[in-house]
């Protein structure tokens, strides 16, 4: 897998690790089908997921911490996949605090599973 998780964080505005960052995702995908907008329901409400395989999630930082989401509704996406890729997230200030804090719900997995949480 490139780079192997080497680093913590990406910078999302650094073009060289949004490439490394897409590789890893490519490379855990590489012999899957990703499927583009598939939409994931959680407690009866449409989730749209930007990029999937049956396991595997990309999200946007704003398409799955910018909505009106709490903490059940992230287990239940840790349930569905057992990676997820978060892409740019924000650095905490003061204008995003309110949704950087929920980072910590989105890789909170019930204690029964294995999750990768990449971002």
């Amino acid at each position: 897998m490139p780079g192997s998780l080497q680093k913590v964080y990406y910078d999302a505005t650094d073009p060289a690790d949004a490439s490394e960052f897409r590789k890893l995702f490519n490379a855990k995908t590489a012999k899957v089908e990703v499927i583009v907008g598939r939409k994931v329901e959680i407690w009866g409400r449409k989730l749209a997921v930007p990029e999937s395989s049956a396991d595997v999630a990309w999200f946007d930082f704003n398409s799955l911490c910018g909505k009106n989401l709490g903490a059940a509704d992230y287990i239940e996406v840790t349930k569905a996949f057992d990676t997820i890729f978060v892409d740019a997230v924000p650095k905490m200030d003061l204008d995003t605090k309110d949704r950087v804090r929920l980072v910590p719900d989105v890789m909170q997995a019930p204690p029964y599973r294995s999750l990768t949480c990449v971002g």
